[in-house]
């Protein structure tokens, strides 16, 4: 069958078929589920998302190409203050959470075609809140899920992780010695 079936039938038709972005934050007290329209959007998979309209902005989402890892930035502007004031305290709500952007095709009246599909995910980092007398703005920078490609499996490079798959195992206990240690390598039977 292939991806989105009905959005091509349309299209092959000579029909209008239009596309948006829906965003998804899954936050520890809850996933939110936002898309740049009005009102709520109900989707074929059976989730709603709430409209934000003019009021967000997705920054660029880069694909990840020779080993960088892109960030992406979410914008929400003209906040709430109470929003605000949760938004402040919430640096354990947001950090190494999931979220995802999904492309959703919908007919001519914006009545959804087939089910959201991911284009992008990353994991959340950082909350910033910028306000001042007039405006109040919410901006959540992700990270692909490409920057944790340096990271052990499992685990981390430390001697607790060493000991736990490998009892007895001392090759790592020097570790909290080598940061930020130089060595020099004795020069053996090279003369100027």
């Amino acid at each position: 069958m292939g991806f989105f079936p009905s959005a091509r039938a349309l299209d092959l038709k000579g029909n209008l078929v239009r596309c948006d972005l829906l965003v998804m934050f899954d936050f520890v007290s809850g996933a939110i589920r936002l898309w740049q329209g009005h009102g709520t959007l109900h989707t074929l998979d059976g989730n709603d998302w709430r409209g934000i309209g003019e009021l967000g902005q997705i920054g660029d989402l880069e694909s990840t190409l020779a080993g960088d890892a892109p960030q992406a930035t979410f914008t929400l502007s003209g906040v709430n203050p109470a929003i605000l004031a949760e938004a402040m305290n919430t640096s354990e709500e947001v950090y190494g959470r999931d979220v995802n952007v999904y492309i959703q095709f919908f007919d001519a009246a914006f009545q959804p075609l087939d089910n959201p599909y991911v284009c992008w995910a990353g994991m959340m980092d950082v909350m910033h809140v910028k306000h001042n007398v007039d405006t109040c703005t919410i901006e959540l920078t992700a990270e692909s899920l490409f920057f944790r490609r340096a990271l052990a499996p499992l685990g981390t490079l430390s001697d607790r992780d060493q000991q736990r798959f490998y009892p007895g195992d001392t090759g790592l206990q020097v570790m909290p010695t080598m940061v930020a240690k130089s060595v020099l390598w004795p020069v053996i039977g090279i003369q100027p």
